[in-house]
């Protein structure tokens, strides 16, 4: 049996630029710490979040929605704000990427990059994902496939509600695009499934920014934990270091 430790968010000051780093659905700011530790290299401050309940166990994380979690995006952007940072960068992967071109739809940031973006065809596999997070969790926890098998599908019910309304969220984040007008990188993993790739041209022909760029890296979902993480890493830096 292991016992999981409740994630934190993480704050590493540095200089006057900073960024939000935003992380996946059912995942931790483990997703964007690696990121969040190179550009705090080369100065940046960084804030990666941790959206409630998540890095929890199931009951937990089922008592929160959505709007919780774009809540807590929101609510770091606001800390960034109230600390003193004017220019504010927000970098999301998966969820979080929706939430970072949300946040240029609606508030100031200087800039967005996002990786492995949703869009609507993504609901016929992230039942799959929230599955998978219920049966990983329990599984550590000592919890048997039998009695797992049993429990499923009153977690798979309560999250239901749930992943209709993040179909509502991309497809608001879809439609909106135009109205995003801030320097805005939208990557995807060529090993991730095809929708990304669809996602991510769709967002760049939309956005109304003069500097858009699509770009792909040899990655899968997680681009941050890619083969070519490096080169990844590399170049949301200099895009930054650009702004």
């Amino acid at each position: 049996m292991v016992t999981w430790k409740k994630p934190t968010s993480f704050f590493y000051e540095g200089d006057e630029r900073a960024v939000l780093l935003l992380h996946a659905f059912t995942s931790t700011n483990r997703d964007v710490k690696k990121l969040a530790n190179d550009l705090h290299a080369e100065g940046y401050t960084c804030l990666g979040p941790i959206y409630r309940g998540h890095g929890e166990e199931p009951a937990q994380f089922l008592q929160y929605d959505l709007a919780d979690w774009w809540q807590d995006a929101v609510d770091g952007l606001h800390e960034l704000y109230a600390r003193g940072y004017s220019t504010v960068h927000v970098v999301g992967i998966s969820m979080g990427g929706l939430f970072a071109l949300r946040l240029a739809q609606l508030f100031d940031v200087a800039s967005i990059v996002t990786m492995s973006v949703p869009n609507a065809s993504a609901m016929h596999h992230l039942p799959n994902r929230l599955h998978r997070y219920v049966e990983k969790y329990l599984t550590m926890t000592g919890v048997t496939p039998a009695q797992i098998e049993k429990q499923m599908p009153l977690y798979e019910q309560q999250g239901a509600e749930m992943l209709q309304h993040l179909l509502e969220l991309i497809d608001v984040v879809q439609q909106q695009a135009v109205t995003i007008h801030v320097p805005s990188r939208i990557l995807y993993g060529t090993e991730d499934l095809p929708l990304y790739a669809q996602s991510a041209n769709d967002l760049v022909s939309h956005i109304q920014s003069t500097d858009k760029e699509v770009t792909h890296f040899q990655a899968g979902h997680l681009m941050t934990e890619g083969k070519e993480r490096a080169q990844l890493f590399a170049y949301i830096a200099a895009f930054l270091n650009a702004q």
